[in-house]
């Protein structure tokens, strides 16, 4: 993905060219098509979606009732998504994509814990 420089020019992409290369060759090698539709209807999904929501009720259901996968489906669609959306933001180049990996980033980076509610320590125990 290209970056924009102060003087709204376009610089090079961070990502190595090898690196980009490979990508692209896998994307259009006959043995990876599989695996590259998926990953780009993912990405597709994701940008019409957005990232599903995280709510309190769910995070705190795991203490409540010991409810794990209210809260991590959506925290796990949240990382498919982005994995998804960063591959094909690096072989595709597409600014929508783009947008919505930076969206999804910033909506992970504002996640009250990264850690899943039963991997937190019990309410009152020293951490």
């Amino acid at each position: 993905m290209a970056h924009q420089d102060d003087r709204g020019g376009r610089r090079r992409s961070r990502w190595p060219r090898r690196t980009r290369a490979a990508l692209r060759a896998s994307a259009t090698a006959d043995r990876f098509a599989p695996l590259w539709a998926d990953l780009r209807a993912a990405a597709e999904d994701a940008v019409s979606a957005g990232p599903p929501p995280l709510r309190f009720r769910e995070f705190a259901a795991f203490r409540e009732r010991g409810d794990r996968l209210g809260y991590e489906r959506p925290y796990f669609a949240r990382r498919r998504q982005l994995a998804a959306l960063a591959l094909t933001v690096l072989v595709d180049d597409r600014p929508d994509q783009a947008t919505a990996l930076n969206d999804l980033v910033w909506a992970v980076c504002d996640e009250h814990t990264w850690a899943l509610p039963a991997h937190l320590p019990p309410e009152g125990s020293p951490t």
